[in-house]
Order: structure tokens, then C-alpha cells, then sequence
């Protein structure tokens, strides 16, 4: 007789665990007990088929005495593990998102994760995807420790694409706020507890002067701001993940921006800055992005010296192992070059290393190499805190980019316009005597981008030359002496007509068009322009010819999206007209072809230009690229001998930026000095491209420099692209299999059924009670989630990754990260009662071509799971396996393969009594004792090297912070009563100052202490199984 709540099992499928009910009921002599199962089902067992499960089942015991459970329990059990641990071995974003599949993307996700700061300066260059990087990264931390307040914060110009991406790529609902919404958010977050998904401006939620002034404050939304986060500064983490982008505009310590930004990231879990800056070490400006990364090591410039004269003979060693002949001989001597830092401890993992390579000799192998390579970068200083990947190290992205140069030549009706405008300004400037430089250069660029947009906007008096840049600041349209110059030239209606009957430029563009379209009918183009009014007369022009063309400037009301989605959408030939702010932040990879209808003086404008097209996802091998320069104009010298010479248009100019910001404003002022000849122009312009030359190959050989100290992550890059070939992800029928088993036991009645489509999708249909309950859950645990289960009880899905290029379909992907797998979990983990599956199984399995390698025959498996505790704790799934004929131990990879193969493929088979015994002894002796045992030794004695010497860097940087800063203010402080007068007697001040700055520094000492217990578990065996392969 079994007692009520007696947790039981049933004897012949061990798999089913549950707990008696103390209902009873007798049929033909027989006694049944009503048990509910640990997956939420309740059923009648017959009570001699049951027996007590005193603890954990032990699978290999129940393999031994034959007691095997369904092959199903074996998927299950690997499934409920996989969803709900924190595995380090298995990537949930991958094959989870609406993005394409690229390695190098998921080096950000693999690093942060891995990052006691649980920071990441992505220093990418551009078109890479650093805004995909960032979503992966949110998508694994929902996914891994269903995290729920994610704060963007990002140009102006850029937070309308954050907002869409974010909901179209992730299906994350984010807000675009501003300080009072922000402020309102936090608030309502701290009363509630409901989770939010943010994009902000920096210049929106930035502190404004004098926030903090203890007399008179400052008032609004962004002073509050600042005052609400400065009185939080030491509590619990407000942000989840904090997303800066564009981070090098927070170079500047100095700043509103960087102070702002630094209030943030103090109270963010996990933080993110993203930024195409090259990496230069010697460079503040890194420094002080860094200083946001990870501010405890970063905060004094001679810690950051220190820690980098520390990290040459790690970097030093790591060569060594990569080097082509390298052998353990060199790498042992290298690494005795390593000695114990003042910052960089690394003690306790050389100590592990040194015991791995300690009996072995001659010529690395090629895979050991990485391996050693890849332990050698973690004990790097920056390897873990900066991701950099190049254009040129991604074999996936390789597009060749094509310029061409349409030259056209004036008519004379053109030339004496041009002449007569360029002279007007040219005399304003000598007249005027003031800097007017913006207005000066953009009416100048105006005439240069179309002649008669031009001259109708200066006959109307208009001073603006409607510049569509967000860089650049608008001009007030208004009446003004320029303008009264500008318009003396412009007065003649018939002097338009003739510009807008014999446009000569429009004549070449006209040209390149039908050209393309003879050669390719259905192509698509887009022509840039920097100014509303160049683009508004091209469409009147080319609608005039029925050229089916669209428009997007600042001044244009339609929704970008509803422009774009017409562009890419439109069954055949289209022309997008599109300006800086039209463009910007768009992915239109779609298209292959552009043209620069006008050329902007800042090569950095064309690089924004060309990037939305040559970036990741461009299908083609090449992308055109066609700039219309007239001849004799200053656009043509800037071209010829500023282009061509740095080969702008060819490179991609990634994180120059600086350089050439500062060039082109130089130029600027001088381009448009009266006072200097043609040719002294020509010297000047010739004059900043060789300064900008020499200036990006200092940096280049910077870059070089800091490559070994940033760190490749070749050892990284080779096991996600390992992982993704073996489709080592949760697949959307595991997925499947989980959830409808979860609803269906939970919740009699749902539907789940496939449904009428050319792919795989099911239509869910909850019962009232299933669908109150989830509402419930999405409530408490994802409001902000983007789901259309929170309306409706019937809704279409598919499970994984959509299928591609569906338009017009209305279809809701549930992958790892989405609320319903969460609920399918904590609806197994409340039905289980802490009870768990530990399943053996057998049977026989064909072989499959990526086991085809394996010899046929009898395997025995076992499948073990190894816990850390500590400052960044995980689980790792762990496979193994024999061949039980031969004793031949296969690759991880391979127990892998064949485990994932077995729990979805494997037949029945009966296995005699004295094989179950027999496999049960060899998996014993050759995996668990002789294999296993030992790799576990390695495992906890890295894991705990790891985690004592990231505690003991950081120790002793926040005591080096703490005495010296106590020994410079105490020496001021003597210095001061020494004097007397006045500087005496702030020195009480000043005391009281050093006083609340060791409290400070001392209560982070001890949380750091307190923080630096390390456990690891003993190892658990989940699942054992015979397989029979055939």
C-alpha cells in the first residue's frame, strides 16, 4: 500500500515518475493507483507495476537490471535540459531569429556570455551587422535567463530602425522614448515590476548643465532623469542590457553624453557598445569607450598601461602556439616568460595549462593549436571584453564594389549660370567677412548637384539650399544678402526653361539607366542626392517619361516603410530616389546599383551611401557604383585629386571617419577662400589627402599592433560554425514535441494541428483555460513581448526559424526565446514537482549520413551534466560513448551526433539481460571512470582557475584605486595645512570628500569577496542508452 504523496514509478517505463493521489480503485482482482505524472497527467497504474523512488532514478542502475523507458524520454529529458539550464556548449539565438546565419555574428553572443563584466565593446566594421550581433546577444540572454528590460540608446537619426529591426528581425515590441518616457518607464518598472524594451536618443535622455547644482537644479525631463539614476547608483541593476550604438561619440570623458552614458551602464546587468572605431590601444579614445565596457579595470589610465604591459608575454605565447612550426618546446618556453602581474592575475589557469602540455613534445597539432590558442586569449586582457571583425576575414562577404565616373561637360547656357552663381557667392564671402562656412559650401554643392532645382529655389528667395543631411544643422529660410545675390542671377524664367530643356545631366543619368534596364530589365536603382529640391525635380522629370520611380527625403510625409516596402516590392524596374535622411539606417541590400547624383565633399557621406547596399546580405558578387562629376568645377578636382587618389570609393573606409572628418572641414574653409588661386586649391586639396593618407596608415599599423591583444577568436569562430553544420540547435520539431506535449497534458483539448500550408506550420488553439493562464503568464513574466496569443485563442505558427520570402502572411514563429516555450517549461517544472526523467533506453538506429563514419555495431552512451556556481555560473551537457565490441571511445562530437540521432530516430529493440548488464559495466568503467572522471578533473580545476584569478585581478585593481587614491588627497590635504590661509581650510572638505570615496571603494571590495564563492557539482547522469547501429 502505497501512501499519499509517496513519490513512485512505473517499473516497466521508468520514465514515468509521478506521485500517488491516495485515490484507489479495484477491477477483476486488481488494484490500481492514481499517480500524477511529473508531466501534469493523471492516471490509473496497476500498484504492482509500481515502486518508491526514495531519490534521483539512476539510469545507468536501471540500464544494468534492463529497465528501460521509451525512446521518447530520452528526448524529452535532453529537450526540458536544454530549454531550461544555462548550457555554455549550446547557442539558443542560433536558428531562432528572423536574420540569416553568419558565424562571426555569434562571437558577440559567445564572449559576453563568457565575460565576468558581462560587458562587450563590438568594434565591427561597418555593414558587418553590429545591430544583428546585438539582437542575438538579447535574444540568448531572454533565452538562457528570461531577461526583461533592454534599453537602446542610439542616434536620432537611427532610432527608428532600431525600433523595426528589433520587432521585425527578434520580435522584440520595443518603444522609441525620450527622457520624460524613459523616466515614467522606470517608475512604473520599480511599482510594478513589468518589463520594458526601450530605444532612445543620447541627445534626447543626456543630463542638461547643472542637473546636480545642490542650490538651484536644473528643471525637465532629462535633469530628473539624471537625478532619479544618480540616487540608484548603487542599488540593484535597473537595465537587463543596455545597447549603445555609435559608441565612439561617447569618446569624450568629459561630455554630458559620456557622464550620461556612464549613469546607465552603473546600473545595467549586461551592456553593450557598439562602434566601427579602429582598435588602437594607444588611443584615449578607446580608453574611455572602455571605460564604460568594464569601468573597475579601466577607470585610470595607468592601470589600463599596466594591465597592457602585463598582457605581451600572454599575447607573446599565444603566438607562439600558432605559429605554423610551432612545438610544445616553444610554447612551454614562451609561456615561462608569463609571471605573476600586479593587475593580471593568471596564476591558477597557467598553473592548468602548464599541467596540460607538461608530457608532451614535438610539432602541434592544428586542432591543439586552437585549443591552446583559445585558452591562451581568455586569460587576455581585452580577448574577452572586444569583438573586432574585419570585412576582409569574413569569407562569407565578399562583394566587389565597381565604380565608374559619368564626366559631363557643361552647355553654355549651363556654364554662365553656374559661373555667374559660383561668382555671387564667391563675392558674399569676401563682401560678408563673417564664417558663414555651412551656408557658403552647401550653396556651392547645391548649384554643383542640379542646375535648374537650383536656380527655381533661389528665384524664389529661398537662403535654405534644402540640404537633406542629418549632420548638418538647417538654415533658416529666410531673406538674407546671399540670398539677394543668389537671386540678382536667377531672375530670368526663360533662362529655367532652357536649363530644364537641355539638362545635360539629366541627359547622362537618363542614359545609365536605360542601359542597365536594356541589360537587365527588372533592375532596380537608387540615385542619392543630398538636397530635397535635386530630388523632387528628378521625380518630376523621370515620372514625366514614365520611369516608375519613388521618393524619400526629410520633407516627405509617407512612412519610409510603406516607401520602401513599395521599392523592393514593385515586380519589376524601379528607381528610388532617396536622400541622406531618407537612406539612413536602411538595409536595401536588395539592390545592386547606385548612383551619386551629387557628390557630397566628405568621402564619409558616400561610404553611408554605398553601405546600404555593400553590407552583409548583398546577394551579388559586385555592386555598381556610378558619380556623376561635372567637368571644370570644384566637385571634379575634389574627385580627381581626393577620390581617386585615396581610392575612396573602392575601399571601405570603416572606422575613418575622424580622419576624414577632419580633412574635409579643413578643405572647406579653404576650398571657398576667395583670396586663393585655382591651382593653390589644387595644392591644398592635394595637401589633406596626403595628410589623411598618412594618417590611415598609422592607424592600420595601430590596428595591427593591438590584433594579438584583442584576440582573432579562431578557437570561437570554428565551434559555431561546427555547431551550425551539425545543426547542434534546438530543432523545430524538438520544439514542437515539447510544447504540445507541456499544453496538451496541461490543458485537454488544445489544438495544435498542422496546418494546410506548402511549409510546416500548426494552428494553436487554446482552451479557456489554457489561454487565461498564458495571458496570465505573459502579464508576469513578458508583457513586452510581440505575440498575437495575447488576443486571439487561435493563431497560426511554426516552430524555429519562419520560412523565408513569405509576404502577406500572417504567421507567429516560436523559437527559444519565445514566451510560449517558457510557459511550456514552467508548466513541466510545476506538473514534475522537482521530479526528474533519468532514462536508459535501447534500440536500434540506421545510419545516417552524418553517422555514416561510424563502423555498425553495439554503442553504449551516457549523458552527464556539469554545474558551476560562482561569478558566471553554467551547465554543460556532456556525451559520451563506446563501441561495446571493439572498447574504441568516440569523439564527443560523435556521442553527440549519435545521442541526438537515437532520441529522434531510434527503434524498439528487446535487449537480453546479460547485454544491458554488459554495456552497463563498460559504460562504468570506459566512459565514467577512465574518461569521464578525468575530463571532469580538468573541467572544475579550469573553471575554479578561471574564476580565482578574475576575482584576484579585480581585487587587486580596486585596492591599488583605493590606496593610491587615499595617498594623493592625503598628501594634498598636508600640503594645505602646511600653507595655511585659505587652502587650509578646505582640507575638512576634502576629508569628508576621501571619506565617502573609501566607503565607496570598500563596500565594492567586500561585495567582490563576498561574490567570489566558487562550487561545482558533482557530476549528474541523465540518460544512458544502448544503440544498435545499423
Amino acid at each position: 500500500m502505497f501512501e499519499e504523496g509517496l513519490a513512485v514509478r512505473n517499473r516497466n517505463d521508468p520514465s514515468q515518475i509521478g506521485v500517488i493521489t491516495g485515490e484507489t480503485k479495484e477491477n477483476g482482482g486488481r488494484v490500481y493507483n492514481r499517480v500524477k505524472l511529473s508531466n501534469g497527467e493523471a492516471r490509473w497504474v496497476l500498484q504492482i507495476a509500481l515502486e518508491a523512488v526514495a531519490e534521483a532514478p539512476d539510469a545507468l542502475l536501471d540500464l544494468s537490471r534492463g529497465h528501460f523507458s521509451k525512446r521518447s524520454a530520452l528526448s524529452e529529458t535532453l529537450t526540458h535540459i536544454r530549454l531550461t539550464g544555462r548550457l555554455a556548449d549550446l547557442i539558443y539565438s542560433m536558428e531562432s531569429t528572423n536574420t540569416e546565419f553568419h558565424a562571426y555574428q555569434f562571437k558577440p553572443v559567445v564572449k559576453i556570455l563568457n565575460a565576468a563584466s558581462k560587458g562587450l565593446l563590438i568594434a565591427d566594421e561597418v555593414g558587418l551587422g553590429k545591430t544583428i550581433e546585438a539582437g542575438l546577444v538579447w535574444t540568448e540572454l531572454v533565452a538562457r535567463y528570461d531577461v526583461q528590460r533592454l534599453l537602446v540608446v542610439c542616434p536620432k537619426s537611427l532610432q527608428e530602425k532600431w525600433r523595426m529591426e528589433l520587432s521585425q528581425k527578434f520580435g522584440v515590441r520595443a518603444q522609441a522614448v525620450d527622457a520624460a518616457d524613459l523616466l515614467r518607464t522606470l517608475k512604473e518598472h520599480e511599482r510594478t515590476g513589468e518589463d520594458f524594451a526601450l530605444v532612445a536618443t543620447l541627445s534626447g535622455i543626456r543630463a542638461t548643465k547643472d542637473w546636480d547644482d545642490p542650490v538651484s537644479p536644473a528643471k525637465g525631463a532629462r535633469a530628473e532623469l539624471a537625478r532619479f539614476l544618480n540616487d540608484r547608483a548603487t542599488g540593484d541593476p535597473l537595465f537587463d542590457l543596455v545597447v549603445f550604438d555609435e559608441a565612439h561619440h561617447l569618446r569624450n570623458p568629459e561630455t554630458a553624453q559620456h557622464k550620461s552614458a556612464r549613469q546607465i551602464v552603473d546600473l545595467a546587468d549586461y551592456k553593450l557598445l557598439l562602434s566601427a572605431t579602429p582598435i588602437n590601444l594607444r588611443s584615449q579614445d578607446l580608453q574611455s569607450i572602455l571605460r564604460l565596457v568594464e569601468p573597475d579595470l579601466f577607470d585610470r589610465d595607468w592601470i589600463f598601461n599596466e594591465l597592457q604591459t602585463e598582457n605581451i608575454p600572454v599575447v607573446a605565447a599565444r603566438e607562439a602556439a600558432l605559429r605554423r612550426d610551432a612545438t610544445y618546446e616553444d610554447l612551454r618556453d614562451a609561456m615561462a616568460w608569463i609571471t605573476p602581474g600586479r593587475f593580471l592575475k593568471t596564476e591558477g589557469r597557467l598553473a592548468v595549462l602548464k599541467s596540460i602540455v607538461a608530457e608532451r613534445t614535438g610539432p602541434i597539432a592544428p586542432h591543439d593549436k586552437a585549443a591552446l590558442a583559445a585558452r591562451l586569449e581568455e586569460m587576455s586582457m581585452l580577448g574577452g571584453i572586444v569583438n573586432r571583425t574585419r570585412r576582409r576575414d569574413v569569407n562569407d562577404f565578399k562583394v566587389q564594389r565597381r565604380p565608374q565616373t559619368g564626366r559631363w561637360s557643361m552647355a553654355d547656357h549651363e556654364r554662365a549660370f553656374y559661373d555667374a552663381a559660383s561668382n555671387a557667392i564667391v563675392q558674399y564671402a569676401v563682401d560678408a567677412d563673417v564664417n558663414e562656412q555651412f551656408l557658403l559650401s552647401n550653396s556651392q554643392r547645391m548649384l554643383a548637384s542640379c542646375l535648374p532645382a537650383a536656380y527655381a529655389r533661389w528665384s524664389s528667395a529661398i537662403v535654405d539650399p534644402g540640404i537633406d543631411d542629418p549632420d548638418e544643422e538647417p538654415t533658416k529660410a529666410a531673406t538674407g544678402p546671399l540670398t539677394a545675390m543668389l537671386s540678382s542671377v536667377c531672375g530670368d524664367r526663360e533662362v529655367l526653361s532652357a536649363l530644364e530643356a537641355e539638362d545635360n545631366k539629366l541627359g547622362i543619368l537618363l542614359r545609365g539607366i536605360a542601359e542597365t534596364w536594356a541589360a537587365y530589365p527588372d533592375e532596380k536603382v537608387i540615385v542619392f542626392s543630398s538636397f530635397r529640391g535635386t530630388i523632387d525635380y528628378l521625380e518630376t522629370r523621370l515620372r514625366a517619361r514614365d520611369i516608375p520611380c519613388v521618393k524619400m527625403h526629410g520633407s516627405v510625409k509617407r512612412d519610409r516603410n510603406d516607401i520602401l516596402r513599395e521599392f523592393e516590392d514593385a515586380p519589376g524596374r524601379m528607381v528610388l530616389l532617396t536622400s541622406e535622411v531618407g537612406g539612413e539606417g536602411l538595409d536595401l541590400q536588395f539592390c545592386r546599383i547606385l548612383v551619386n547624383y551629387d557628390l557630397p565633399w566628405n568621402p564619409m557621406k558616400v561610404e553611408q551611401r554605398i553601405g546600404r547596399i555593400d553590407r552583409i546580405g548583398q546577394k551579388s558578387p559586385s555592386v555598381e557604383i556610378l558619380s556623376l562629376i561635372c567637368e571644370g568645377t570644384i566637385e571634379e578636382r575634389i574627385y580627381r585629386r581626393l577620390y581617386d587618389r585615396l581610392n575612396l570609393i573602392v575601399q571601405t573606409l570603416g572606422g575613418y571617419e575622424p580622419i576624414l572628418g577632419d580633412l574635409v572641414r579643413e578643405l572647406e574653409k579653404r576650398l571657398l577662400d576667395p583670396t586663393l588661386s585655382a591651382e593653390e586649391t589644387d595644392a591644398e586639396i592635394e595637401r589633406q589627402a596626403s595628410a589623411a593618407e598618412a594618417r590611415r596608415l598609422q592607424e592600420e599599423d595601430l590596428e595591427k599592433e593591438a590584433a594579438g591583444l584583442i584576440a582573432h577568436g579562431d578557437m570561437i569562430l570554428h565551434r559555431i560554425q561546427r555547431t551550425h553544420e551539425q545543426q547542434r540547435w534546438i530543432q523545430p520539431f524538438e520544439l514542437y514535441d515539447y510544447v504540445a506535449g507541456a499544453l496538451r497534458t496541461a490543458f485537454p483539448g488544445t489544438g495544435l494541428d498542422r496546418a494546410p500550408t506548402d511549409y510546416e506550420a500548426y494552428d494553436l488553439v487554446f482552451t479557456a483555460a489554457g489561454n487565461l493562464a498564458f495571458r496570465g503568464f505573459l502579464d508576469e513574466r513578458a508583457k513586452r513581448f510581440k505575440t498575437d496569443l495575447r488576443r486571439q485563442e487561435k493563431v497560426r505558427i511554426v516552430f524555429g526559424k519562419p520560412p523565408a520570402n513569405l509576404r502577406g502572411v500572417t504567421l507567429e514563429a516560436v523559437t527559444t526565446a519565445h514566451p510560449l516555450v517558457r510557459f511550456a517549461a514552467k508548466l513541466r517544472s510545476d506538473a514534475g514537482r522537482g521530479l526528474a526523467m533519468r532514462p536508459a533506453v535501447a534500440g536500434v538506429l540506421e545510419r545516417s549520413e552524418a553517422l555514416h563514419h561510424l563502423e555498425p555495431g553495439q554503442y553504449g552512451l551516457v549523458i552527464q551534466k556539469w554545474s558551476t556556481g560562482g561569478a558566471t555560473p553554467q551547465d554543460r551537457l556532456v556525451y559520451a560513448g563506446v563501441n561495446l565490441a571493439t572498447g574504441e571511445i568516440l569523439s564527443g562530437e560523435d556521442a553527440e551526433a549519435l545521442t541526438m540521432s537515437a532520441a529522434r530516430d531510434m527503434k524498439p529493440r528487446v535487449v537480453p539481460p546479460a547485454d544491458a548488464n554488459h554495456a552497463a559495466r563498460r559504460i562504468q568503467s570506459d566512459l565514467i571512470e577512465q574518461q569521464l572522471d578525468r575530463e571532469f578533473q580538468v573541467f572544475f580545476e579550469t573553471e575554479e582557475a578561471t574564476h580565482s584569478d578574475k576575482r584576484e585581478t579585480l581585487l587587486a585593481v580596486f585596492q591599488q584605486q583605493l590606496d593610491a587614491h587615499r595617498d594623493r588627497v592625503e598628501r594634498l590635504n598636508a600640503e594645505r595645512l602646511a600653507e595655511g590661509g585659505n587652502r587650509a581650510r578646505v582640507v575638512p572638505a576634502e576629508r569628508g570628500k576621501l571619506a565617502k570615496y573609501v566607503a565607496i571603494m570598500e563596500h565594492r571590495i567586500t561585495e567582490a569577496k563576498a561574490a567570489s564563492h566558487f562550487d561545482c557539482s558533482d557530476p549528474q547522469t541523465h540518460a544512458a542508452a544502448i544503440v544498435e547501429l545499423v
